[in-house]
């Protein structure tokens, strides 16, 4: 049976959809990127490859999943992670 959180949330739930979120290979590698410190998009994707669409779309599930920091610089966005990812 699956343990329930305070907030009424299972853990399980919790850690699946972590896992879910690290199973996209852009967006690990968007993660793991910006553990050295805050990106533009524009950046990830030099760095990443693919598009700028795919790597906006996986920064916006990374902000709600793991906590990504989305700063507007302008007409670019600098993206940065809160807090430590193990790898």
């Amino acid at each position: 049976m699956p343990m329930i959180n305070e907030d009424g949330t299972s853990s399980v739930a919790l850690a699946a959809k972590l896992f879910r979120g690290l199973a996209d290979p852009t967006r690990l590698g968007i993660l793991l990127a910006l553990q050295a410190g805050e990106r533009r998009v524009v950046d990830l994707v030099a760095e990443q490859g693919g598009s700028q669409a795919k790597a906006a779309l996986s920064v916006a599930a990374s902000a709600l999943t793991f906590g990504v920091i989305v700063n507007r610089m302008g007409l670019m966005l600098a993206i940065a992670v809160r807090g430590a990812i193990a790898a």
